[in-house]
């Protein structure tokens, strides 16, 4: 996916869905997302995603739905990011990989990551993700605005990441578990 596709991507997903942070003001937080995206975009590393694995929650799904699911969602995503002075990471991203229904999904969106020390070069993160998505089971590959809980675990350049995508009975509450690797 090209640049442009990309920050297109990002600015309506940062315009439809970015929360209200009490602390900066909605518009605050919206301003320093959107300038964080466009330096990432701009100026930041580049990422590789790979998705490798997804969870689908036993309370949503009964065990013979979900031994119907694909467990492995392979596909590859592209993406840049930027880290600033404190150590959190903003990204944007476009990923393709096989959904539930073993059919194509595309996402494309920004996400924000707050990292901790956990030891040496290993740091543990938490943030979120704001993205577009198509799917085929949902409205037909037309574009729509979500939004997923991270959480990750990040050894230098290597990163193991979990987005929890939550749902209803029957739709959602899985887990995508997916790599990044960053680099100049």
């Amino acid at each position: 996916m090209c640049k442009a596709s990309l920050a297109l991507f990002t600015a309506l997903v940062l315009g439809w869905c970015t929360p209200l942070r009490a602390a900066e003001g909605w518009r605050g937080a919206l301003s320093h997302d959107v300038e964080q995206a466009r330096a990432a975009l701009h100026q930041g590393s580049w990422d590789a995603y790979a998705p490798f694995y997804t969870w689908h929650a036993p309370w949503a799904y009964s065990s013979s739905r979900r031994d119907e699911f694909n467990d492995f969602p392979l596909g590859a995503g592209l993406g840049r990011s930027v880290a600033e002075a404190n150590g959190d990471r903003h990204s944007v991203y476009a990923l393709v990989f096989r959904d539930s229904h073993y059919k194509t999904q595309y996402m494309a969106g920004y996400a924000k990551t707050t990292y901790w020390p956990a030891g040496g070069d290993l740091r543990f993160g938490l943030g979120y993700s704001l993205f577009m998505f198509a799917r085929s089971d949902i409205g037909n590959y037309v574009p729509l605005p979500f939004g997923a809980a991270l959480a990750s675990l990040r050894y230098r350049e290597f990163e193991l990441m979990v987005a929890g995508i939550p749902g209803t009975r029957h739709s959602g509450n899985v887990a995508l578990v997916f790599a990044r690797w960053t680099w100049d």
